[in-house]
């Protein structure tokens, strides 16, 4: 309440009706009565001592959240256990050696399967609780579920800090699936960029490709020009041969009759 009081007196809500039904709770309480605060079905919450919302109320609550605190805490201390247990023995399977496990596979915090078993497990217990309730006060009221003291009944029985943590856990697994889906887009990302880099590689190496061929139609195109010369230096070598042995036959006559016997001493020479 003292804390309440010094909210009270900050500016954005001095224009409004905070700090008076303050006043309100204080000195009337909650309830239907005359200058009290209607909470609805919440009124039941704080039934006894005119409703008055002083230290024994604010005790009353936190008892009562005390005793909810309990099962929830017992929710989530046997799953993240069951976890923890689970994961140690997979790493010991796999390393055969303490030294060597990794801590943070197995510890039950900051990772998405943790945060999904939580969510289920605590999803589950707030359904079993408010079904309890349901059939709880459907009982105690003769199955008339529409009067206001049914629903009166029913929320006295919620375990409010169990819907608490499923509200908690239902943000934790969003947030997850957010950051996830942040991740995969990026990723997406990154994998669509590094595809146009590689095509952009390959269209290069294509061009070097295209360059490499035209340069090799060249060399051919020289080659074949060349071969097209050596051919005619060839042939013409060939006719000059031909000429020339023609022509040594032609002389051999005339060196015999002036110089009988030089040309068996040139064959001779020769071999």
């Amino acid at each position: 309440m003292s804390l309440l009081k010094e909210f009270s007196a900050l500016p954005c809500f001095k224009k409004g009706d905070f700090a008076e039904n303050l006043r309100k709770l204080y000195q009337n309480g909650i309830g239907t009565g005359k200058k009290q605060i209607d909470f609805g079905v919440f009124n039941g919450l704080f039934e006894g001592d005119s409703s008055k919302f002083d230290f024994r109320t604010e005790n009353a609550i936190k008892h009562e959240l005390k005793r909810q605190s309990v099962p929830v805490i017992m929710n989530e201390a046997i799953v993240r256990g069951f976890y923890a247990i689970r994961r140690f023995v997979v790493e010991y399977k796999e390393k055969q050696d303490f030294e060597k496990l990794e801590w943070k596979n197995i510890l039950p915090f900051r990772n998405r399967t943790i945060v999904r078993m939580l969510t289920i497990s605590s999803g589950t217990f707030t359904v079993v609780d408010l079904g309890d309730a349901a059939i709880r006060s459907a009982i105690k009221n003769a199955g008339q579920v529409e009067t206001p003291v049914f629903w009166k009944d029913f929320i006295l029985r919620v375990n409010f800090v169990g819907v608490g943590r499923f509200v908690i856990a239902i943000g934790e697994d969003v947030g997850m699936g957010i950051k996830k889906s942040n991740i995969e887009y990026k990723r997406m990302g990154l994998m669509t960029e590094q595809i146009a880099l590689l095509n952009a590689r390959v269209f290069y190496c294509q061009e070097n490709m295209w360059i490499q061929i035209d340069a090799t139609e060249a060399a051919f195109e020289d080659l074949k020009n060349y071969i097209k010369y050596s051919a005619g230096v060839f042939s013409n070598s060939y006719s000059d041969i031909n000429e020339s042995i023609r022509n040594i036959g032609e002389y051999v006559p005339k060196i015999e009759k002036r110089n009988k016997g030089l040309t068996r001493q040139l064959l001779d020479s020769m071999w």
